[in-house]
């Protein structure tokens, strides 16, 4: 509900334009979780370690630009 409620934010403000805030909301956290998920408690990096501050960064930055509107800089 805060990543929704921050993504209609977002839209009220005309930077983003996103089909579905809660479809969009699960889009943006699903990857970060599971990355997560893989690198902690499955001990992924003890064998694939992942430098999760580039991911999330990587992440987030693809995210605004698939989604920012058309009129946001």
């Amino acid at each position: 509900a805060t990543v929704e409620a921050l993504l209609e934010n977002y839209c009220a403000r005309n930077m983003l334009e996103v089909p579905d805030v809660r479809v969009s909301a699960l889009a943006l956290m699903s990857p970060v979780l599971l990355a997560c998920f893989h690198q902690f408690q499955l001990q992924g990096r003890a064998c694939r370690p992942l430098d999760l501050d580039a991911f999330v960064e990587s992440h987030v930055n693809g995210f605004l630009r698939g989604y920012a509107a058309a009129s946001s800089p």
